[in-house]
């Protein structure tokens, strides 16, 4: 999950409570180690917000552990060009078939 998320540079921290905005989506990863971590994006005033929870199995669960405790109550400013490539949908990336004639 580190490397995923390591050139992230967020732009802002504030108290998730804070934030009132539209669901924006989710990212859900898993490691082969057994670590979840759960992505939660917001859309405010034209930002997108970020919060984290993780969980974990076997020796993950320490690890989920921490980053749920450094990160419970926090929403992150996501930049723009990585807030772009967090929401995009399969459907925004792929045209649908063409039909075929006389149908």
């Amino acid at each position: 999950v580190e490397n995923v998320f390591a050139s992230f540079n967020m732009q802002d921290v504030e108290p998730a409570t804070k934030l009132k905005g539209d669901d924006a989506g989710t990212v859900h990863l898993v490691t082969f180690k057994g670590l979840s971590a759960d992505f939660a994006l917001t859309k405010t005033n034209g930002q997108t917000w970020m919060t984290v929870t993780a969980t974990g199995s076997g020796a993950a669960a320490k690890q989920a552990a921490d980053i749920t405790a450094r990160t419970k109550g926090w929403a992150y400013e996501v930049p723009a060009d990585k807030a772009s490539t967090l929401t995009t949908k399969l459907a925004d990336l792929v045209q649908p078939p063409a039909s075929k004639p006389g149908k």
